[in-house]
C-alpha cells in the first residue's frame, strides 16, 4: 500500500505559517522564532517574552492551512 499524496508540501506549509504570523501580527519577523515543517507537523523552536505571545503563536499556526500538528517547543524567557 502506497502513501497517500500530500498536496501541500512542507515547504508551502512553512511559507504559509510565516505568512499567517505575519498577518495576525504576532511577529514582523521571526528573528527568534525556527519554524521547522516535518510531514505537515510544525515544531516552534526559540524563546519568547510572555505566557500569552506563546499561547497566541501556537494557536495561529494551529489554524494555518495545511498544518497536521504544532509541537511547541518555545521557551519563555522573561526580559527583565
Amino acid at each position: 500500500m502506497s502513501e497517500p499524496h500530500r498536496t501541500t508540501s512542507d515547504e508551502q506549509i512553512r511559507a504559509r505559517v510565516v505568512q499567517s504570523l505575519q498577518r495576525h501580527a504576532v511577529i514582523e519577523s521571526p528573528p527568534h522564532l525556527r519554524i521547522v515543517v516535518r510531514e505537515g507537523v510544525v515544531r516552534l523552536e526559540g524563546s519568547v517574552s510572555f505566557p500569552a505571545e506563546k499561547a497566541m503563536i501556537e494557536e495561529v499556526v494551529r489554524l494555518t492551512e495545511g498544518v497536521a500538528a504544532v509541537e511547541n517547543a518555545l521557551r519563555i524567557i522573561r526580559v527583565a
